[in-house]
This record gives structure tokens, C-alpha cells and sequence, in this order.
């Protein structure tokens, strides 16, 4: 016993329970089971198993013989489709109506949204109007470029597809019409007209010359109403300095150096055709769209972020055919421009400089007449007076040395496009705070003598910060051709190399620049023709002699930039429309054609030898049959003047190949119509230069004819004749250049 106590005291029963746990537990369950079993009520089941066999077989009959109620069945027809119904169970409840803009929260720190592309906006309402205009150039062999400032003359509307006049084929049956132009020309202001004397023009005057019969080249006509009184008028109130300044040699403090002319002072100059192009940049709906896609807070920021850098212009040339504009597009090259730019200075710009940006605002070359009105603005724009034009520059040069000085510091980048040749005014107006500007005004004011209309003097567009202006003078082109233009920006990309997190689209930091969609094109503008010729006689063959036709030549001479007549005798079929200068005697020249010839740039209308050439030849002229009265006497009219015969005709070979009938009654009247237009541009020149004449200008002659012009064109609807004078002085003045020219 006590070795069976010894053995369970020293019994692991951890250890047993690990190794027998198992069969103690499978033989407790072996006795409740079999205790289950002998206690457990038994007792037999009364019921027979086929009796369930038989219910299944009764239940399947009643099923097979049941009939569905039609009125139950109606219930469940109803339900056709119920995939609406799933839908709108899976959809989103709208919560718009109900929802509380409001924010409840604040956050102190606002998730910022992301920046997106904006839309660039093209250029609008793009205009283009030819002309040509007299430029002075800088002395040969000189660096320093001179100012202009002179008056000049105009040149002239011509008539390109008139019946009748060169460069049409009415009347000559078979005969093919040269490509002309298409288009007709823009009326618009006499581009040549002397400054500072107050003259209209004659009544029925609209593009076209004194008349109201077309002129022989194709410049625009003088004007009438105001634009005559914009271009030839000086106020009445201003002294006779000046008219000195605006009318005369060394026009305005900033319009030149030198005076043109006058005592005999050579001054270098050349006429140009151009093309001026003119369109609206909208800047406020650009800063709009910047605005929106850049997620900015205010409208100052837009502006900021907006950075116009340069431009691309195109230009399509009429061709023959069906279609004149089937040609291609090609980029015009503003080499041209920049090169000129670089020779000659700057005129007073004509419009608030506010609107302009060098990236695509030409300057505009110092003319020596004429006035940049209406070639240098855009009709949405409108144009400075003399007054206001003149105070701008002397505003403009004060700013601009504020400017670059502060420039200087913040190293701002500079744009393409003109700003290598002009510095940026509209930028130097942005920089300068209002009460600093106003305090120059101020004193500005007081060294003019202005006491009172100062805000207007000085005040700026309405316009300013709404648009822009683009503006291009095309002085690559060639007479008699017709032209359309279509232009495009380029800004900064407000998205280059931004942190990407920043941007809806990585793809937005890519490319420095974007690009405007092209402009709408212009409509077609004709730039003028240099030449023009007229059918004013035919002689009919004589002792053996062939017919001949004298013709009268309408030639535009570029180093006068000036419309000169000469009247061609004896042409004989076959000979060139021409009248050359050939070497005689000695140092001589012999031949040519004497005519008047107008130099604004020297203030001279004198007779010359020059050498006229056009591009025409006579190929075959056409005398009227002479009638025998005694063989038609039962046909022809008893009195002459009532015989209708075939008029006289000659036959023209022009510049492009082009076969041209001339008819000589029809030529004769536009002859008439030229030779009046060209002596209306003579008359004011024939007082001015006799009166730069040193005998002339001791002793007074000849003013009152420039005054019985001025009276004479103010009856045909221009404005008061007062306060106009002739220049009493002689010699040059200089004066300062203009401040926005970059001086190299």
C-alpha cells in the first residue's frame, strides 16, 4: 500500500495526462453513449412507409390538374421590364437641389486648384491699306540717322480695269486682260499732302482725283470734310513756330533733326510703296482666358502671367486665273522692315503708346510729308492730334529713363519681334506709379506753357489695357499687285517649368511658347500702280510714213517719290513707251523728256531732263477711215459732226505680255482727269517753292497765291484758311531724336 501511495505522490500527472488524456476522454464517451442507449424510451412506429409514397404521388397529380386564376395571373403581367427599376436602385440620389453651398469649414491652407491650358485668342478685325510715302534716309556715309518733318506731295488713284485706260482689254476683241489686281482700293488720305497749309478738297472728291474722274495711279485720293482738315490743317491759334515745326523744314521737337530743303539743303530721300497692316489684339479676353485656365484670383495676376514675345505674317499674292487666291501662303520677311528701321528715325506715333507692344507694333518711320493717321491706327482705335502726339513724346522719353534704370536692376527679358529697334513705352507706363507720372505731367505742363486742358493733353486711351494694336508696314511689294494678309502671335507659355503637381497635364510645362490661331485674312488690298499711260493722238500715215500715236506717261520717280507727265511724240509701231537719256558731247546727255518735277525733300517743282521708261510697248495703231463723201453720199449725213466713225485706237504690249486696246476718246478724258489731279498737287508746291527761294522769301511774293489756294480748296469743303504762313526761315534746325528709337 504504502508503495502505491509512494508511487502516486511521485506521479507526474502532467506527464500522464499528455500521454492518456486521449483514452480517458474515448471511454467516458463509450459510457454516456451507452447509457444513452439502455435508458432511452423505446417503442414501435404505428405508421406504414408506403403511406408516404402514396402523398408524393397524390401531390404531383394536383399539380399537373391545377389551373392558374386569371385574376392573380393580371398581377404579374403588369410587370413588364424592371431593369428601370434596378437602375435607379444602383444610381446616385440628386442631391443638387438640396445641397448647401455654404461651406460649413474653412480651411486655413485651401487645396489650390490645378493650372490648365488656356485658349489663345487670334488677332482681330485685321485691315491692310496701300500707299506710298517719301522717307528720308541719313546723308551717304553717314551713321546718325536723320529726322523728317517736310511737307511732300501726294500721288495719285489709279485705275486699274478701267475700259479704255492701260491695263485693260475693253474694246479689243480676242484680247486678254492682264492679272490685274483684285480688289478695289481703300479710300483713305492723300499720303504726300503738304503739312500746315489749311486746304479741303474740291466738292465730289472721294477717292478719286479733283473731279471725281479716276486719277492715273493707284493711290488713294484726296480727302475731304475732316481727313482734309486732319492732313492740311494748323491751328489758327499757333504761332508761326509752329507752323515751323509741323508744317516746315524740321517738323516737331521729336519729328526731326534736320529741315528738308530748304535753302538749298540736299537732303537723301526715296519714295516707298507699302502696305500698312493694322489689327486689334483683344488683351482683356485673353487676360480672361488666362484668368479661368490658370485657376488665378484676380484679373492682375492674368496680366501678369500674359507676355506677347513675337509675330509671324503672312501674305498671299494674286495670280491669274479663276481663282486669284489659289496661291500659297508665304511668311513675309520683316528683314526688310528691321533694315529700314535701322537707317531712318522715328515719327510720333499716332496712336496712345499705351496700345502698343514692341513684339508686334512697328514704329513708324519719320516721313517728310504726309501724316501716319490713317496708315499707322486701326478705325477701332482712333488717332492722337499733333498736340496730344508731341506731349506723349516728352512724357514717353521721361518715363523711358525710369524705366530702363529699374530695368536694369530686375534684368527684365527683352521680346522679339521690334523690340531690338524701338523700346517698350507701354511697359515703361506700367512701371511708373501714377503719382510719379502725374508729377512729371506737372512739370511738363509747366515747360510747355500749359495751363489748363493738361488732363486732355496727356490723358490716355479708353482703351488702354482692353487691346492692343498690331501693326506692320509691308514695304517689300510690288506695284500693281494685289495682296491678302493673315498674322498670328506668340506668347510665353505660363506653364513652362512649372512644378508638375501645379498642372492638370505634365504635358502643359513642355514648349516655351504658344502660338495665336492664324488671323481672319483681309480682304484684298492692291498696292498702287508706278505707271500709267494714255493714247492722246494718232497720226494717220503720211507720204509714205507709217501712222503714229503720241501718248501721255504718268511716271512715279522714286528718288522724288513724286508722280512726274511727260507728253511722247512720233511712237511708231514698235517702239517702247520710253524716252532714254544717251550720252552726247562731251560730258552731255542728249534725248530724255523735259518735264515738272516735284522734290518735297528739297522743296523744289522745276523743270528737268530726266529719262522716262515704262514697260509698255506700241505694237500697232489704228487711224479712223477717212470717208468719201462722194462715194457714200446717199448714206453719210449732210453735216459732218453728225458721222459717227470707228474712233482711233492703238495697240499696247503690257508688262505682262498682255495684249491692251487704247481708244483715243476715252483716253483723252482720262487724261484730262490725270493732268487735273497732278497739277491740283502742284499748285500749293509752286507758292512753297518759289517761297524757299532766297528772293522769294526777302520780299513776300507768292503768298497770297498759296493763301488763293488755301481759300479756293476751303470752298470745296475744307475748313478756315487762318493762321497759315509760309516758313520765313532758312537753313536746318535739329532737333532731339525721337525716344523710342534704340540707339546702337
Amino acid at each position: 500500500m504504502n508503495d502505491v501511495l509512494a508511487k502516486l505522490k511521485n506521479l507526474d500527472w502532467k506527464q500522464l495526462l499528455v500521454d492518456h488524456g486521449e483514452k480517458g476522454i474515448a471511454g467516458l464517451v463509450g459510457l454516456l453513449s451507452l447509457l444513452a442507449i439502455v435508458f432511452a424510451p423505446w417503442k414501435p412506429y404505428d405508421r406504414d412507409p408506403r403511406e408516404f409514397l402514396q402523398k408524393v404521388t397524390q401531390g404531383e397529380a394536383a399539380l399537373k390538374a391545377s389551373v392558374w386564376p386569371d385574376e392573380d395571373r393580371q398581377k404579374y403581367d403588369e410587370i413588364v421590364d424592371g431593369n428601370e427599376k434596378i437602375a435607379r436602385l444602383f444610381s446616385e440620389v440628386p442631391v443638387a437641389r438640396y445641397e448647401y453651398y455654404t461651406p460649413w469649414f474653412h480651411p486655413l491652407y485651401p487645396p489650390k486648384a490645378k493650372r490648365g491650358e488656356p485658349k489663345y485668342l487670334p488677332v482681330q478685325d485685321l485691315i491692310a491699306h496701300a500707299s506710298t510715302v517719301i522717307i528720308e534716309l541719313p546723308p551717304e556715309g553717314s551713321q546718325q540717322p536723320q529726322l523728317a518733318g517736310t511737307p511732300g506731295t501726294p500721288a495719285f488713284p489709279g485705275t486699274p480695269g478701267t475700259p479704255g485706260a492701260l491695263g485693260s482689254s475693253a474694246g479689243l476683241p480676242g484680247a486678254v486682260a492682264p492679272p490685274s489686281p483684285v480688289g478695289p482700293p481703300a479710300t483713305a488720305p492723300n499720303p504726300l499732302a503738304p503739312r500746315g497749309a489749311t486746304a479741303g478738297t474740291p466738292a465730289g472728291v472721294t477717292g478719286s482725283s479733283p473731279g471725281g474722274i479716276p486719277s492715273p495711279l493707284g493711290t488713294p485720293a484726296s480727302p475731304t470734310g475732316e481727313d482734309a482738315a486732319e492732313l492740311y490743317t494748323v491751328d489758327p491759334a499757333s504761332d508761326s513756330e509752329e507752323l515751323m515745326t509741323e508744317a516746315y523744314p524740321g517738323s516737331g521737337e521729336f519729328g526731326s533733326t534736320y529741315g528738308a530743303g530748304v535753302g538749298g539743303v540736299k537732303i537723301n530721300a526715296e519714295g516707298r510703296f507699302f502696305v500698312a497692316v493694322r489689327g486689334i489684339v483683344p488683351l482683356r479676353e485673353q487676360a480672361k482666358e488666362f484668368q479661368k485656365a490658370l485657376r488665378l484670383e484676380t484679373l492682375g495676376e492674368a496680366y501678369n502671367e500674359l507676355e506677347y514675345i513675337d509675330f509671324v505674317l503672312e501674305r498671299q499674292k494674286a495670280v491669274p486665273g479663276d481663282d486669284p487666291w489659289s496661291g500659297k501662303w508665304e511668311k513675309v520677311d520683316i528683314e526688310v522692315a528691321l533694315d529700314l528701321l535701322d537707317k531712318v528715325e522715328y515719327d510720333n506715333d499716332v496712336v496712345s503708346l499705351q496700345l502698343t507692344d514692341p513684339a508686334f507694333t512697328m514704329p513708324l518711320p519719320a516721313r517728310l510729308a504726309g501724316s501716319w493717321n490713317f496708315w499707322g491706327s486701326h478705325p477701332k482705335i482712333g488717332e492722337l492730334t499733333r498736340e496730344q502726339a508731341e506731349a506723349q513724346a516728352r512724357l514717353t522719353e521721361r518715363l523711358l529713363q525710369m524705366y530702363e534704370e529699374a530695368k536694369e536692376a530686375s534684368g527684365v527679358v527683352e521680346k522679339r519681334g521690334f523690340a531690338s529697334k524701338t523700346r517698350n513705352a507701354r511697359q515703361a507706363f506700367q512701371s511708373i506709379a501714377a503719382p510719379q507720372q502725374q508729377q512729371i505731367i506737372n512739370e511738363l505742363a509747366r515747360e510747355m506753357g500749359i495751363k489748363t486742358g493738361v488732363s486732355n493733353l496727356f490723358g490716355t486711351s479708353s482703351l488702354v489695357g482692353s487691346i492692343l494694336l498690331f501693326r506692320y508696314l509691308d514695304f517689300d511689294v510690288e506695284p500693281g499687285n494685289a495682296y491678302r494678309y493673315r498674322v498670328k502671335l506668340l506668347l510665353r507659355n505660363p506653364n513652362y517649368k512649372r512644378p508638375l503637381e501645379e498642372l492638370e497635364d505634365p504635358g502643359l510645362a513642355t514648349g516655351e511658347y504658344r502660338e495665336t490661331p492664324w488671323s481672319e485674312p483681309t480682304a484684298p488690298v492692291v498696292v498702287p500702280d508706278d505707271e500709267q499711260v494714255y493714247l492722246t493722238k494718232v497720226e494717220p500715215p503720211r507720204n509714205g510714213r507709217p501712222p503714229a500715236a503720241q501718248v501721255e506717261v504718268f511716271r512715279w520717280l522714286e528718288d522724288a517719290g513724286t508722280t512726274v507727265r511727260a507728253v511722247l511724240d512720233k511712237l511708231h509701231p514698235g517702239d517702247f513707251i520710253a524716252a532714254l537719256l544717251k550720252d552726247g558731247p562731251g560730258d552731255k546727255k542728249v534725248g530724255g523728256v523735259t518735264t515738272e518735277v516735284l522734290r518735297p525733300a528739297e522743296q523744289t517743282l522745276e523743270e528737268e531732263t530726266i529719262e522716262l521708261v515704262t514697260n509698255e510697248m506700241l505694237l500697232d495703231v489704228a487711224p479712223a477711215p477717212l470717208l468719201d463723201d462722194t462715194l457714200h453720199a446717199d448714206v453719210l449725213p449732210d453735216n459732218p459732226r453728225d458721222r459717227t466713225v470707228p474712233a482711233q485706237e492703238a495697240l499696247v504690249l503690257d508688262e505682262h505680255g498682255q495684249l491692251v486696246a487704247l481708244d483715243e476718246p476715252t483716253q483723252k478724258q482720262l487724261a484730262k482727269a490725270a493732268e487735273a489731279a497732278l497739277e491740283a498737287v502742284f499748285k500749293p508746291w509752286r507758292a512753297i517753292a518759289k517761297r524757299s527761294q532766297p528772293a522769294a522769301a526777302e520780299t513776300g511774293d507768292d503768298l497770297s497765291e498759296l493763301e488763293a489756294y488755301s481759300g479756293s480748296m476751303i470752298e470745296g469743303g475744307g475748313s478756315s484758311a487762318a493762321g497759315f504762313q509760309p516758313p520765313l526761315r532758312r537753313g536746318r534746325r535739329r532737333r532731339r531724336p525721337n525716344p523710342l528709337k534704340r540707339r546702337q
